[in-house]
């Protein structure tokens, strides 16, 4: 329990300090980020504005590497907000994407595990995506784009394929889907 308040604050912490993005483009309507790695990819989280920013997937991506041993891929706005800019994945993929979040049978989370997917919530736009070969277990608002599409935000022209489990362990149930877990907006 201490390890994993320990890192969840590390995390928290190390938003505050925002960086800007690596790779091309401003990050708005006219000139999107433009992700070209999975590294990028995981700046979304951390660069400055990265949340209300406009992204584009170049290439397809590999995204093995969110297969760490342990929980896998922090949800894009885990416990810091939703995502309200616009992700076109512009035909593109992201493969074999991991998420191991759910609750555990002692009622403590780890970080992220509510509203769980690709992103955690989101307003925002999102586009043009595909996720393919993911192997996702999650628990409450758990869906393989977003755990939670709130009102306001598009979902478009999305696909998934792979595995999208739900461990339930709250007395109230889970809210599951192969898209999105809990829909405000509708797609």
């Amino acid at each position: 329990m201490k390890t994993v308040s320990i890192l969840a604050v590390l995390y928290f912490a190390s938003l505050c300090f925002a960086t800007p993005y690596s790779g091309s483009g401003a990050g708005n309507s006219t000139s999107p980020y433009l992700i070209t790695t999975y590294a990028e990819l995981c700046e979304i989280q951390t660069c400055t504005g990265g949340l209300s920013a406009y992204w584009k997937l170049s290439n397809d991506i590999n995204a093995v590497a969110s297969n760490d041993g342990d929980h896998g891929w922090l949800p894009i706005g885990a416990g810091v907000g939703p995502f309200t800019g616009s992700f076109d994945g512009n035909g593109k993929t992201i493969s074999h994407l991991f998420i191991n979040r759910p609750v555990n049978n002692d009622g403590n989370t780890v970080p992220g595990a509510i509203s769980c997917g690709f992103f955690s919530t989101s307003s925002g736009v999102i586009k043009n995506l595909g996720l393919i070969d993911v192997n996702m277990t999650g628990e409450q608002e758990f869906g393989a784009i977003c755990g939670w599409h709130l009102l306001g935000g598009v979902i478009t022209n999305c696909y998934c394929s792979g595995i999208v489990k739900a461990i339930t362990y709250v007395p109230y149930g889970s809210k599951v889907g192969g898209l999105c877990g809990y829909n405000d907006a509708g797609l």
